[in-house]
């Protein structure tokens, strides 16, 4: 929940930089920034289900003990390494010749492909990023944090850098 209000706050912020932008590819924008942990929720909810647990409640160690443990979780774990990989930003980005408010997704998905890449460390390398995927398997090690074992405060600094280094792109464009 709360990597998607900082994902919210991200595209808000950009979408809101640039003013010759209409609503729709303002729009578009935040989508982007918000659409891959949303095609990332079935994959929670049949987590939580074979864990018998609310996905309030769900740990790591869940995700790791029943994360490949069915054929349907195994098929939605490489949908969510599908919408978290920079192939797909490209596909956004050729359909975006066509429809200019796929641009403005792509961006979106970009900042949040990025912004993950560098706040999600695991010691389970299944759970790594893979940024090329489903080209390359490539498994990106060098995040920052490990969002299941992090503290309140140091989630809310994690947010704020974010937060201020787009806005630091912001000024600089």
């Amino acid at each position: 929940m709360a990597s998607i209000v900082t994902h919210v706050l991200s595209g808000t912020v950009l979408a809101l930089s640039v003013p010759s932008a209409t609503i729709e590819e303002k729009a578009f924008l935040v989508i982007g920034t918000v659409l891959p942990d949303l095609i990332f929720m079935p994959y929670i909810i049949a987590i939580a289900h074979v864990a018998k647990k609310k996905i309030k409640n769900l740990t790591e160690e869940d995700f790791i003990l029943y994360g490949y443990s069915t054929p349907k979780i195994r098929f939605l774990k490489k949908i969510y390494f599908i919408s978290h990989g920079l192939p797909l930003v490209f596909l956004f980005l050729i359909i975006g010749n066509w429809q200019q408010s796929f641009l403005f997704l792509s961006v979106g998905f970009a900042v949040h492909i990025l912004y993950d890449l560098f706040m999600h460390q695991y010691d389970d390398t299944n759970f790594v990023p893979r940024p090329l995927y489903p080209i390359s398997s490539y498994r990106f090690r060098h995040g920052f944090t490990n969002g299941w074992r992090t503290t309140w405060k140091e989630r809310i600094l994690s947010w704020s850098a974010h937060l201020i280094i787009i806005f630091l792109i912001v000024w600089l464009l």
